[in-house]
């Protein structure tokens, strides 16, 4: 027998069971199990996760649910990416008019609704399914009972249907994944993970969240990494020194705040640290090129790229941006006006000779 959930079949979720067994459900396994512990009446909770092999016509014995409180259609477990590698078999045409007449029921308690990634990409305003998103959104809105757990203050979905929001649009961003607790926009008291794309208050995480690539993640989606200057960084931003392994936040790296600065040299191709390998950049004010001291120092057989004119303009040129002079040796330019600077140094010691 199928063993499913938890709090007397209020609640079933399909994580509870071997992923590989939960790939293999078809629509009519869905529909027995629906239908054996009958959800319509019952079930609270409903987490379709990893039932990658349904269309969603399994889904009808909970036509007109006035119990359901949260439905995942996102396939996805907590914690790990709704984008699936290939497209979900979940089909439109069979959900959402099963989720319309639970939408349109008066007494529906709807209040935490994943729907797939990949139907959240391909956006119209023309289509059914955002026809879909607006109902949910007027429903969420003129229910009394949706309100802040702080404060009380009736939360709306002002941004659920707006197809220029990125995160927001059909997506949950105010009550927590786990507990079903809401929160205004002024407590904040859950925080959404760009990563899975689930909410989570502070107490059902377990790990903390932190903000990086102008998104917040849970620690648990990706691993967390810290900075004396920036705060946290995730993987995607993590820069290892390939001298000393030291790592470093891409932010910092690219802007060189002192705590964990750092370089790739345009020569040999290394990402360094300054700490590790001292940098030397060309000084021409159009010039973006940084190579580390052991490929700059001619004097230790380098590649010379970096000249510095200690007897004229003290600036460091790479071989692009600098003038040789062949009877007074190296002349170094960074502009028009340090030409002019330059060469007039020259002439004055040329007059004084």
């Amino acid at each position: 027998s199928l063993v499913v959930g938890w709090c007397n079949w209020t609640c079933l979720d399909f994580g509870n069971i071997e992923k590989e067994l939960a790939a293999k459900l078809s629509d009519d396994d869905i529909k027995e199990i629906l239908l054996s512990i009958n959800a319509a009446d019952r079930l609270i909770r409903l987490r379709l996760t990893n039932c990658t092999n349904i269309t969603g016509a399994g889904l009808a014995p909970l036509r007109g649910s006035s119990k359901l409180g949260q439905i995942d259609l996102s396939l996805a477990a907590k914690h790990q990416s709704p984008i699936l590698d290939q497209e979900p078999a979940l089909s439109r045409e069979h959900v959402l008019p099963i989720l319309d007449t639970i939408i349109q029921n008066g007494g529906a308690k709807l209040r935490y609704l994943q729907l797939p990634h990949a139907w959240r990409e391909n956006r119209s305003t023309d289509s059914e399914f955002h026809a879909a998103i607006v109902r949910y959104k007027e429903l969420a809105n003129s229910r009394g009972d949706f309100c802040c757990h702080e404060c009380s203050i009736h939360i709306r979905y002002d941004d659920y249907d707006d197809v220029s929001c990125d995160d927001e649009y059909a997506a949950e961003v105010n009550t927590c994944y786990d507990c079903m607790k809401s929160y205004c926009n002024i407590h904040e008291g859950v925080c959404k993970c760009r990563a899975c794309e689930k909410c989570l208050c502070k107490t059902c995480s377990q790990v903390d969240f932190y903000y990086c690539c102008e998104n917040s993640y849970c620690g648990a989606c990706k691993a967390v990494h810290h900075c004396e200057d920036c705060g946290s960084f995730c993987d995607d931003c993590k820069i290892t020194c390939e001298n000393c392994n030291r790592i470093s936040c891409q932010n910092c790296f690219e802007f060189g705040e002192e705590a964990c600065a750092g370089y790739n040299c345009g020569v040999c191709r290394r990402t360094l640290c300054v700490d590790c390998v001292p940098m030397q950049a060309c000084d021409y004010f159009e010039c973006e090129k940084k190579m580390c001291a052991e490929c700059a120092d001619a004097e230790k057989g380098g590649v010379d790229v970096v000249h510095s004119c200690v007897d004229y303009c003290d600036a460091s040129l790479c071989n692009s941006h600098r003038l040789s002079n062949a009877s007074k040796g190296i002349l170094s330019v960074m502009n028009v006006s340090d030409f002019f600077m330059s060469l007039s140094r020259v002439m004055s010691n040329c007059l004084r000779k």
